[in-house]
């Protein structure tokens, strides 16, 4: 089955009322992954939205106001920022999941987000910060050689280095 390209106006529909909230009560953020691939030039068939930021602090206000647009789940959001991972909101209207994913600690991630750069999907659309291209792929970079790291660990070969 063909997938089609991503749906611009729905990846704005479902990120502005996160985002304005976000805004509101100044969490820092930026969305990578696929959305921000296509800022950059690159357009790719999926319709997931990647966005960095979230304090426990955070997780009430952001549930009350949110729970009327999204499918949220507080414990899951708890439980992300406790183990530094992420979690996930389904929008409503559009069906967009939008995967948040919880700040690293240390200097390169905060370097990460003041590298971040404000841009928009579509021409006259409200802006929202993306991550920088030299983020993503680096980001890339290390994901795949995880992934291949793991690969070899799960066949049982014993190397030092990414198969």
């Amino acid at each position: 089955m063909a997938m089609s390209p991503m749906n611009t106006s729905e990846i704005i529909q479902a990120l502005t009322p996160l985002i304005e909230v976000f805004d509101r009560f100044g969490i820092a953020y930026y969305i990578g992954g696929s959305v921000a691939s296509s800022v950059h030039g690159r357009r790719r068939y999926t319709q997931d939205v990647e966005v960095a930021a979230i304090q426990l602090k955070h997780v009430q206000t952001l549930v009350a106001m949110l729970e009327q647009v999204y499918y949220i789940d507080a414990d899951m959001i708890r439980s992300a920022i406790q183990n530094r991972s992420s979690f996930n909101l389904l929008h409503n209207d559009t069906g967009v999941k939008v995967d948040v994913f919880v700040q690293k600690t240390g200097p390169f991630s905060q370097q990460e987000m003041r590298r971040a750069k404000e841009d928009v999907l579509d021409v006259g659309s409200r802006p929202f910060f993306f991550a920088s291209a030299e983020d993503m792929i680096s980001e890339k970079l290390s994901t795949s050689i995880a992934d291949r790291q793991c690969f070899c660990r799960a066949r049982g070969t014993r190397h030092s280095h990414p198969c």
